[in-house]
């Protein structure tokens, strides 16, 4: 009797563990392997950004390279929406405006923006000119930036302008060109010593 329960939780075993290698056989067989393709539609997040009434968030979704610009509700009533849809290179940063319904953000050498409301992204201005490393105003009125140029003759300079979102008036607080590195230097210190 020992000699049958005995066989019988041996037959028992071996049938188990036949069952579950046809199941792991099975399993892996149908397994999805890892391609590039996959890695590709990744998409990792970066550059948060609050909206001034603190409801939503603005942030840059890298897909393969190229960055696009979100924005999502902060409780999570609602999916990330894309603003951008860029197909090379893309978004690096943006910032809200003063009201909260526009961003801005660089693209090609200029500040572009795009309404929460709809329509699509557009350049905010355009000049000719390459321009970069955009900051807002504390107040959200401005925006003060680097302006690159060259003239006819061709010599290239760099102007530090502060521009109006409101109604596009630009001062021009600095410039530096070539031969005038210490006029630049002497404005940002205030000639002090000179």
């Amino acid at each position: 009797m020992v000699h049958r329960k005995f066989l019988a939780g041996v037959l028992t075993a071996v049938t188990v563990l036949a069952l579950s290698s046809l199941t792991i056989a099975q399993s892996s067989s149908t397994r999805h392997h890892l391609t590039i393709d996959d890695l590709i539609e990744i998409k990792h997040p970066s550059n948060p950004v609050w909206s001034p009434d603190g409801r939503r968030i603005a942030f840059i979704w890298e897909r393969a390279g190229i960055r696009n610009l979100y924005v999502v509700n902060v409780d999570g009533s609602s999916k990330p929406v894309v603003l951008t849809s860029f197909t090379t290179d893309g978004v690096s940063h943006a910032f809200w405006s003063r009201s909260g319904d526009v961003l801005y953000f660089p693209h090609e050498g200029t500040l572009w923006q795009v309404s929460l409301t709809g329509g699509e992204a557009q350049a905010a201005w355009t000049t000719g000119a390459r321009e970069a490393q955009f900051a807002l105003s504390p107040d959200g009125t401005r925006v003060a930036f680097v302006r690159s140029s060259k003239d006819e003759a061709g010599s290239r300079s760099r102007d530090l302008v502060v521009r109006v979102l409101a109604n596009a008036n630009e001062v021009l607080l600095l410039t530096e060109s070539t031969g005038s590195r210490v006029a630049a230097v002497l404005l940002c210190h205030g000639n002090r010593g000179w």
